[in-house]
């Protein structure tokens, strides 16, 4: 649990918990599950090596209560799938995606391509008349799978 107001750490009880802010580098460790040996189950900031992005958190906290109640009534956890939560940087344009890259796709083995395609090409945009950017998608050459997409684009 992190704040930016000055003593909000220390009241929150975090480091009482054992917690550590970023800055020092000794945040909670949490693994797939996001279960977290500090505090039960962890989400958001505080989970080392976790993107940093408002739906990474979101999916998280949603899996880690569901991992919850799923341990208080004996059954397995879940683990997280990162490479299914999109993320967005809200810049000026904004940047988002969800999936692999095709550096990433190939790093991994994946046969993959990308194509790309203007916003002025593609109908949603121009009805918004937001044409502006361009979208990627990165698809899996050997079974027709999209493994990722990428946009730039305003809001």
């Amino acid at each position: 649990m992190e704040s930016h107001e000055p003593g909000a750490r220390e009241a929150s009880g975090s480091h009482a918990r054992g917690l550590q802010s970023r800055e020092t580098r000794k945040i909670c460790r949490s693994g797939d599950h996001l279960r977290s040996p500090e505090m039960g189950y962890a989400a958001g900031d505080c989970v080392a090596d976790s993107p940093q992005f408002v739906y990474t958190a979101a999916a998280e906290g949603k899996l880690a209560a569901l991992n919850a109640l799923r341990t208080i009534n004996n059954r397995e956890p879940e683990k997280i799938d990162y490479s299914v939560v999109p993320w967005v940087v809200f810049t000026t344009p904004a940047v988002a995606g969800v999936g692999v890259s095709l550096i990433d796709a190939r790093a991994k083995g994946i046969d993959a391509e990308a194509s790309s395609s203007p916003l002025n090409l593609l109908p949603g945009a121009l009805v918004q008349q937001s044409t502006q950017g361009f979208v990627t998608l990165v698809r899996d050459k050997s079974d027709d799978r999209i493994v990722g997409a990428f946009v730039l684009a305003e809001e």
